[in-house]
Parts: structure tokens; sequence; C-alpha cells
């Protein structure tokens, strides 16, 4: 699965948001009102009271309608009250980036419970996001307002960087703790992908720009696992994957095109896919717990990759 962050998409999208204690305050709203079900105020009020954001004092009727405006406005969340005056979380009345919002709530709820358990700090051990802190605020933001952004890239494959690159920011990726962006190249009008973690020099122009209506970050990586775009069409792809394995493929799917068939002793996944290096190097991760069935094309990837493995271990005599 993927996460793709795609602004601005939210109908109102103020600068409060971006306060920590403000937002930490929706996001306790919104996880109570969940574990709940259903709640009515008198009883958020008092659970507001006995946590650290109350201080000791219920929350105000005004206050807790201001919250909740403010919530379903800026999170697409919407909190509704039933007829016994119960307050719920609409589930069917949400945004449609989904998959954005969740990854967002599910943050800084997860801010929350470390910032409230530093004591313990040693043992919670989190994988680092390369190059989020000093580059996602500003192409965030360029997104947001339509502003191109120049910066120096640092290429694995080239001896120097490429410097005084113009681009147009069109939306971004969370791939292996990887943050990317997608959008276009002003000098010859391509699109491409950068890893923030590899690039330099960073800033934003005073240059606007319109992103192409018809490119969303949701068609772009519809045929696609990973990062590494092709030009070729999408494949069918079937997959025979081991109990143990498919069990990791229910919970957590290769892809949003992911269709399962269960045997007594085996599963198979079935996809459309392109056949990029992202999806032969993970299908190659899984071992011997995956074999392809289809197409003949990927199988013959995966084989010539196994090929070259096998040949760096080849005994020299």
């Amino acid at each position: 699965m993927y996460i793709s962050v795609k602004f601005p998409t939210f109908a109102s999208y103020h600068d409060d948001i971006m306060l920590p204690d403000r937002l930490t305050k929706y996001i306790w709203i919104i996880d109570t009102i969940n574990q709940y079900g259903s709640i009515s105020r008198a009883r958020l009020s008092e659970l507001w009271q006995a946590s650290d954001l109350g201080n000791g004092n219920p929350l105000p009727h005004r206050t807790f309608f201001t919250y909740r405006r403010a919530i379903e406005q800026q999170l697409g969340v919407s909190i509704k009250c039933n007829g016994a005056n119960e307050y719920y979380i609409d589930h069917k009345d949400m945004l449609q980036d989904v998959a954005y919002r969740n990854w967002m709530l599910d943050s800084y709820a997860m801010r929350g419970v470390l910032e409230d358990n530093r004591d313990i700090a040693d043992r919670i051990h989190v994988e680092p996001i390369p190059s989020a802190r000093q580059h996602l605020a500003t192409v965030v933001q360029a997104i947001r307002t339509g502003k191109t952004i120049e910066f120096t890239h640092h290429s694995y494959t080239r001896p120097r960087p490429d410097t005084g690159i113009s681009f147009e920011p069109f939306f971004l990726k969370l791939f292996r703790q990887r943050w990317y962006m997608v959008g276009r190249r002003v000098s010859d009008k391509e699109i491409r992908t950068y890893a923030l973690d590899r690039i330099t020099d960073l800033s934003m122009t005073s240059r606007t720009f319109t992103p192409p209506p018809d490119l969303t970050a949701e068609s772009y990586f519809s045929q696609i696992y990973g990062i590494t775009q092709s030009r070729a069409p999408a494949s069918k792809i079937k997959l025979q994957v081991r109990p143990q394995t498919a069990k990791y493929l229910r919970t957590l799917p290769l892809h949003e095109s992911q269709r399962e068939e269960q045997f007594s002793d085996y599963s198979i996944f079935n996809y459309e896919l392109k056949l990029t290096d992202d999806l032969v190097r993970h299908l190659l991760s899984l071992g011997n717990e995956v074999k392809v069935l289809q197409p003949a094309t990927l199988r013959l990837m995966l084989l010539n990759k196994l090929k070259d493995t096998l040949a760096q271990y080849d005994d020299p005599k």
C-alpha cells in the first residue's frame, strides 16, 4: 500500500491546522468519539476534564461546537448527533482522501502517545524518514500555493549534482521511509520524481504554476507499486503465495488492485500493475514464499535478477 499526499484538497484549510496544541485537541476528540462509537457531550466533557488537555476543567459547550466545526472543515471528519443526543463519527460523509487523513490522524495520535511517555523513550525505536524535517514543509507550502521550487539534486547514478533545477511540485508520496515529490521539470516539461533526501539548496520562488487537472496522485500511482513509473501498459499478475505470507498480504495489501483466491495450502493473489524495478525488488524480498505464475515477462525479470545475484557467489576457481 502507499500513502499519497495531495495538497490542497480540503474545502477549508486554515492556518491554525498547523498549530500543534489545537490539532492535538482535535485528534483527542476524534479518537475519544471513535473509541466509544457514540458518546454524550456530558460524558465527553468528563473525559476531557480528566485528561491532560482539560487541566481539570470541563469542555465548554461553545468550545466543543467550535472544535467540531473546525474538525469538519479542516480535517474532513464529520461529527454528527443521533436521536439519543450522542455524538459519533460519520464515516460515510468524509472527504475522498481517506489514506491521507488516516495517516495524518495516526501520526498526530502517535506523537501524543510518545510525548506522554518520554520517560521510556529508550525503549521505543522508530525508523527515520530522511529529509522530512528539512524539506517537507517547504514542498507542502509550494504545492498548496502553486509555487515553483528550485533545488540541487544529488543523484546516486551521476558523479556530479544537477544544480538550479526549476520544478513544479504536484504531489508527494511516502514510500519506504522516504518522501518523494512528483511534478514537472520546467526545463523540459517532463514529469519527474525526486527523493527529498537527495536534494539540497531548496527554495520556493514567486513563480506560479497550474498542475494538469487530469493528473492526480491517485491516477499516477494507480497501476504501479512503489515510486518508479513506466510507459508500458499494466499487466495482469498472478502470485502463488504460501499461507503465512498470505496473512501479511491480507492485512497490508501490496496494491489496491489486490484480489485473493484461497485454496487449501496456498493463495493466489491477482494484481493489475506495471512491471517496474520496485515491484521486482519487492517480490525478490519475499523469497520462496511467493511464486510468480504470470506474466512470463515478470517471471523472466525475476530469474535474471536471481541469476545475477547467484553469479556474485560463484566459486572463482
